[in-house]
C-alpha cells in the first residue's frame, strides 16, 4: 500500500517535492499546503488530484497522511514539525 504523503510548503521546494513523490511507485501524494492562493493555483494547474489548503492544520488533520514533508520557510518548521508529530504523522524537512 502506497505511502499519503503532504507536502507543506509550496515555493521553491514543494513542487519538486511533489512531482518526485507523485513519480514514486510506492507514494501517492494526497493533499498539500500554503498560504498563498497564487502558489496553491500553480500546483493545481499541473496535480489535479491533490488536495489544496491554505492552512498546513488541515492538511496534517488527515488520517490518510502518512508523512509530511516541511518545505516552509526555515523560520516555520519547528512549530510544523512539532504539529505533524503530534498529529502522528513521519516527516521530512527542507526549506524553501
Amino acid at each position: 500500500m502506497p505511502l499519503g504523503i503532504a507536502v507543506v510548503g509550496l515555493g521553491r521546494w514543494g513542487p519538486n517535492h511533489l512531482r518526485n513523490f507523485s513519480a514514486h511507485r510506492d507514494c501517492v501524494v494526497l493533499a498539500a499546503a500554503d498560504p498563498s492562493a497564487a502558489s496553491r493555483e500553480r500546483v493545481a494547474q499541473s496535480y489535479r488530484t491533490v488536495q489544496l489548503y491554505a492552512d498546513y492544520r488541515e492538511v496534517i488533520a488527515r488520517s490518510d497522511i502518512d508523512a509530511v514533508v516541511v518545505s516552509s520557510p526555515t523560520a516555520t518548521h519547528a512549530e510544523i514539525v512539532r504539529a505533524a508529530l503530534q498529529a502522528g504523522s513521519m516527516f521530512s524537512a527542507r526549506s524553501r
